[in-house]
């Protein structure tokens, strides 16, 4: 892959990063669901439940942004070693590169946009069932959205692609809400 990145001229950046972006917002989705589906097994209080994803998403946000500093920022150090190699062998250099910083921010930025749905569909003050069904729902439709943009972008089946995104993304809210209420019960 990181050869593949240095190969793509300006052009094919941005489709690029919009992919990473869309496969990567599923997975935060379906983290942030997750936990909020966790925090409401073990209670039914709205406020802990937007505050505890809330605070998976601030938590979310920073650690992709920097763990996407760090792996663009290496990247980075890569193609400026390759690009002395080639200079030294005379072959001709006309690279622009991506700023590793201005990446990690576009990533944070869109993260936290697109994990900010769960948690809105939790704020209101609906009744605990509504409110799940809500944060249930709200993820769906934005895994599908993700999910669909993704495949569409890699040309791949977005009907498929949904499906895998749409049920893993099932599997492991229901995993995580069951494990955690069975967990609720045992007393310290």
């Amino acid at each position: 892959m990181e050869v593949e990145q240095r190969k793509m001229n300006d052009s094919q950046r941005p489709q690029w990063l919009l992919k990473a972006v869309c496969w990567k917002v599923n997975d935060k989705v379906i983290a942030i669901a997750s936990l909020m589906m966790c925090i409401a097994a073990a209670s039914e209080n709205i406020l802990t439940m937007v505050l505890g994803g809330f605070s998976g998403i601030i938590a979310g946000v920073f650690t992709t942004t920097i763990e996407e500093f760090i792996s663009m920022s290496n990247n980075y150090d890569i193609e400026i070693a390759e690009m002395e190699r080639d200079l030294q062998r005379n072959i001709d250099v006309e690279e622009k590169m991506s700023s590793p910083f201005k990446m990690a921010l576009a990533l944070a930025f869109v993260f936290s946009i697109g994990v900010m749905l769960p948690l809105l569909a939790a704020y209101f003050r609906w009744e605990y069932k509504i409110r799940m069904v809500a944060v249930l729902g709200v993820s769906s439709l934005a895994l599908l959205l993700f999910g669909g943009l993704g495949a569409r972008l890699e040309k791949i089946s977005v009907r498929k692609s949904c499906m895998k995104v749409l049920i893993g993304g099932w599997v492991t809210m229901a995993i995580t809400f069951g494990l955690t209420q069975l967990f609720s019960f045992i007393e310290c």
